[in-house]
Order: structure tokens, then sequence, then C-alpha cells
């Protein structure tokens, strides 16, 4: 029997920790309003010579991994999405190898895909096929975003930059499930492109045909998926968040049967108005016209996914899921359990898919689940390098289950397809202990409130070693019939899951992580983009940023050698 409930298990977020305020820029270029108020814009990441696409990759995964506890062995597929990599021939999946190939571990499937800021999404759906077909091994998919968005120096494009990376976790019986139909739209355009051969790392754009494609794809997807829902039936969800009154007794659209929307953010500025042309879409039906009500009803519903974008700026690849994680963290279990959440992933040239994702309670979790995770004894963010011994769980596979819009909208309650408890069973999550630094606030330490800052000197990342042959590595092992738990069946996989919605809201500390960067001004984030742009196709190479900046258990770039070779280490952990 196929997997059932395929969707995201886990997510981690990684941002590099030097900001820049867009107002900033403002002051800088002369355009007071134009990022912050034109393009919707708080911040930006950004890095140096130090980090590249790789070293963030790393440093997501491994932190990932260790967050949730997840062995070498238990990862199956490994999928990579970036636009910025750095080779045409080398996959940026076989340098995070180094994170599998010294436990053994080189039966992985997966490889990189690239698309623009599309790519994330196409190597989430490669994932969520491969859990829920034949070939799936009982092993999990990790799906890794990672990109650095740089634009020519002195152009206002530089505003809309951005950096950072994501890791997904992808397996069976998941908190946020990918459902059924969902729509792609695809054309040819020549809106943004990096040419092969150019000596700069900047690409070529055409921003405002961009700005017309992005809303051509989301107008285009939305009535796809529309027309593949085909109108079934006419009950609507009772509780939603974008359930307008004056949209009652029209014919059941998207905005009815989803509470909340992620979308690719290039900018603030284009979602909201991507949304709004939906909305209105809506309303026409009723021969309704838009006014506050619907503005409230939009930001309510954009809101929390676009908190996270707006203050990391267009991280690429790993944008859509930023928005995700902002959605998470900020909202919590307790207003997300049997909610269903909007997706839409584009990239420029163009590929877009709009999706959703249905969110499950933890209703399985039980009642000793629910009590670690209050009192904070799950596993919590230490970044520790430490190994996961053991073999994978083993889960049933649930049968029965049939989750999809299409769904949704053929059953005769007014309710989600999908069965939810009682939101109150879970308490609301909370960022930190810690009331976070303002934003705006001078350069600070760029570690969390607390956090110690006692370092070793770091330690290279040693190349890895060769493996065992393939057909004796990474093989699951059976478990220990008197140590493990081996349940069959959907009872007993909802009795003992490993990963729930509370798990996965409340190990997420996005916005500890982003109060703790240090606020960089114009200038040096110019300098910062420089550094970036002369290693650029070099070698050898040395870098010359600092180290002593970063964060414990991050990886960075050490050097590239005669050969293009490129060496890693990390830093120790405090």
């Amino acid at each position: 029997m196929r997997a059932q409930d395929v969707g995201i298990l886990a997510v981690e977020i990684y941002t590099p920790n030097k900001q820049v305020l867009q107002e900033d820029l403002e002051a800088a270029d002369g355009c007071p309003g134009k990022y912050t108020v034109g393009l919707g814009q708080v911040a930006m990441s950004f890095c140096d010579d130090r980090e590249d696409v790789i070293s963030m990759a790393l440093t997501v995964s491994q932190r990932l991994m260790e967050l949730h506890q997840i062995a070498p062995s238990e990862i199956g597929r490994l999928e990579v999405a970036s636009e910025s990599g750095l080779d045409r021939s080398k996959s940026i999946k076989s340098h995070l190898m180094r994170l599998f190939s010294p436990s053994g571990c080189s039966d992985m499937e997966g490889a990189d895909s690239c698309h623009g800021c599309y790519g994330s999404t196409a190597a989430l759906l490669n994932a969520v096929a491969w859990v829920g077909s034949d070939a799936w091994d009982g092993r999990y998919a990790l799906v890794v975003a990672t990109d650095i968005a740089l634009y020519t120096p002195g152009t206002a494009a530089c505003a809309t930059g951005g950096c950072g990376a994501a890791a997904l976790l992808v397996g069976p019986h998941a908190p946020l499930v990918l459902e059924r139909p969902r729509c792609t739209y695809a054309h040819h355009v020549d809106d943004f492109c990096k040419p092969c051969g150019r000596a700069q790392p900047y690409p070529v754009v055409d921003g405002p045909l961009t700005v017309t494609q992005y809303l051509l794809a989301a107008d285009r997807c939305y009535s796809g998926l529309e027309a593949k829902q085909g109108g079934v039936a006419q009950a609507l969800p009772a509780s939603t968040t974008m359930q307008d009154s004056r949209l009652r007794g029209v014919p059941p659209g998207l905005l009815q049967l989803c509470d909340f929307a992620v979308f690719h953010a290039p900018f603030n500025k284009i979602v909201t108005k991507a949304f709004a042309r939906m909305f209105l879409a809506q309303l026409l039906r009723a021969a309704a016209a838009g006014d506050a009500e619907a503005g409230a009803a939009l930001h309510a519903a954009v809101s929390d996914s676009a908190w996270a974008q707006q203050r990391t700026g267009n991280t690429y690849t790993a944008c859509l899921f930023t928005g995700l994680a902002g959605l998470l963290s900020r909202k919590g279990p307790a207003q997300l359990q049997g909610r269903r959440i909007l997706m839409f992933g584009f990239g420029s040239g163009l590929i877009a898919t709009m999706y959703s994702l249905a969110v499950r309670c933890d209703s399985g979790q039980g009642e000793a689940g629910a009590a670690r995770e209050a009192a904070g004894t799950s596993p919590v963010r230490t970044h520790a390098r430490e190994h996961v011994s053991g073999p994978p769980v083993c889960y049933g596979l649930r049968s029965g289950s049939s989750h999809g819009l299409s769904a949704s909208l053929s059953e005769s309650s007014p309710s989600h397809s999908h069965t939810c408890c009682a939101a109150a069973s879970s308490p609301t999550v909370t960022h930190s202990d810690t009331t976070p630094s303002q934003l705006g606030s001078p350069a600070a330490t760029s570690e969390s409130s607390g956090a110690a800052t006692r370092r070793s000197e770091a330690t290279a990342l040693p190349e890895p070693e060769p493996g065992p042959s393939s057909s004796a590595v990474c093989s699951d092992p059976q478990p220990d019939p008197t140590t493990a738990i081996q349940p069959t069946g959907a009872a007993a996989t909802a009795a003992h899951p490993r990963f729930t919605l509370q798990g996965l809201c409340t190990r997420l500390h996005l916005a500890q992580d982003l109060d703790a960067r240090v606020r960089q001004t114009a200038a040096q984030f110019a300098a910062a983009s420089l550094a970036q742009e002369s290693m650029y196709g070099r070698a050898p190479f040395t870098p010359s940023g600092e180290v002593g900046h970063l964060s414990p258990g991050t990886y960075y770039l050490t050097g590239v050698g005669e050969s293009y070779a490129r060496s890693y280490a990390c830093t120790p952990l405090a």
C-alpha cells in the first residue's frame, strides 16, 4: 500500500545574521518611501564572501536533522533547489553528501532542480511524488532551497535582493499534507535570465514584465485550479479566515476553501496585488466591490506569511517556504489545526504552480506527548553535533484517507475534509522567553539573547571518506521489537506520531533568529555585495570576510582551489 497523507513533516530556515533596513537604503539612495511603502519591504538579509549557497545549504540541512533528531540513514532522497548554482555540471546536492557520506550513507536519490525561484516547488513535488510512489523505500525525503539574490549595484533592484536557505522534511502522516488537485502554468517569456559566460553574478531583468507575468501566472493558476475542482459541491467550510459574508451563495472558490495564503514574494506589494485580484474575482461573482472589509480579509490571509518575507528579502527558491515558516511560527498550532493553506510557487521565465496544504491536527499526539511539548522536554534547538543512533521509526501506512480540494467540495458537511480536533487542545506557540530586540536598534551581537558566546577554534570540514558499496549502505534496519515501537495501521500511527503540528511550530525559532541579526549600514551592504561579485568564478580564491560574527554551527567557505574545488568549515558550538 502506498504512503498516505504525504506532505511536510518539518521545516527549518537559515538566514545570515547581517541585515540592512530598507529605510537605510532609501536614505542612501535618496528615495524615501520607495522601498518600504512602494515595495512593502522592511529589511533584507545579506552575506559577505564567507558564505555562499553551498554553505547555507549545509547549515540549514544540519540544523533540521539535529533539531528533529533525523539520522543520516533515514534520508532516502535529497532534492536541492537554487538559481545561484556555482557549477553548470556539479550539483549542490553532491556537496551536501558531506553530511551523509561519513555515516556510510550513499544510497540517496535526487538531484538539483533549476528554474528561477520555482526550483523549490519542483523539488517539493518531486519529493512528494517519490514518497507516494511504488518506488518509496520507507525513508524520508529532504528538500533544500538555497539562494543569494544580488542585483547590479546602484540600481533600485538592489532593494529586492536577499539571501537564505530553507529545508523541508517530506514523508507520510504529515502535519502539512499536500493536497490534490493542483494547477501549473508554464509559458516562455524573456523577463529574467542569468546567461552563461556573464562575468558578473547579476541577472538581466525586465522588472515591469516580471510583474505582469507574475500576476498573469497567479490568475491562470487560480482559475485553473478552480476549474479542476469542477464545482462538485456547494458546501463551504464553516470557519474560514477569508470567508467574506458577501461571498455566501457564490459558487465555491479557492478563497472560501482556504484560510491562509503563502505566495512567492519578490517583494510584498506584488503578493498583495495578486491576492487582491483573486479576491476581486470572487466579489464580482456576487456583484460586489472591494471595500475595507475585503481589505481586512486580504490582510488576515497573507500578513503572517508576508511578515518573514518582508524582513529577509527575496531569497529566491527559499522565499516561498520562508513565508510558510513565518505563518507557522506566528500563528502556532492552536490557530492552524484543521485549516488550509493556499500556496503559490513562481519562477520567472516562467513556471508557476498553485496548490494547497491541509493542516492535520495532533489528535493522535496523546497526553504524554502534549505534556512533553508543553514542558519543553522534547528536542529543542541546540545545533549540537550529536550523532543520532538507532534505526528509523517504521510507520504503518494509513488506509482510507482522502485529502484534496475536490474532496472538500464534495463533502456534505460544511467542514474541511480532514478531521480536526478542537483547536484549544494545542497551546499557542511562543517565540522566545525574552523580549526580542527591535528591528531598527543599533548593531548587537549576532546570537540570540542568553546564548553563550564562548568559542574555540574552528576545524575544517573533512572531505568524506568513501563509504561502503551502495548495496550495503542505508538499508533500513529492522527495529528491535523489544525496544522500538512498531505501529501498524491508522490507529497505531495516530497513537505514536513522530512528527506533530505542535512540534513543527514550536521548533521554529524564526522570530529570534531574525531579531538576532546585526544591523549594517547601506555602505556595508554595498561592500558585501562587491565581495560576492569579486569571488564570482574565481579560482584560486581565499575569502576575506570575518568568521567571528557567524552563529555557532554555521558552515562557511574557507577557500576555492585552483581546480575550483571548494572547502568549508563549521563554527564551533558555544
